[in-house]
């Protein structure tokens, strides 16, 4: 297992400290994509006044359906990629029996 980073970060303009294997810079990035929700939460006008708690509940679902949107692009890409890879099967295929007809005809013209 790798070293472990630690890093000083701000989410929602509180302090913590993040432990991780990763990167300091991913690290970052992690904790500025959430604090990006809760201020993106916090912008709204139904969430004035609300509980930092149900706030924490709102960027949970949101981190959530962020998640699961890329969970199905990437299914969608897999598939689409299969697709594309099986295609290039059949075309290497005529290629090649192509190939294989074209020397029988250069073989027949001499």
């Amino acid at each position: 297992m790798g070293e472990k980073n630690k890093i000083d970060v701000t989410i929602d303009g509180k302090s913590n400290t993040l432990v991780g294997v990763e990167s300091v810079e991913y690290m970052q990035r992690v904790a500025s994509y959430i604090d990006k929700k809760y201020s993106d939460i916090r912008k709204m006008d139904f969430a004035k006044g609300m509980s930092t708690q149900n706030i924490s509940i709102i960027a949970s679902v949101n981190v959530t359906d962020d998640y699961f949107k890329a969970i199905l692009k990437n299914r969608e890409y897999e598939s689409k990629t299969s697709q594309l890879m099986q295609e290039n099967r059949i075309l290497k295929d005529k290629i090649e029996k192509l190939s294989i007809d074209l020397l029988k005809i250069r073989k027949n013209v001499r």
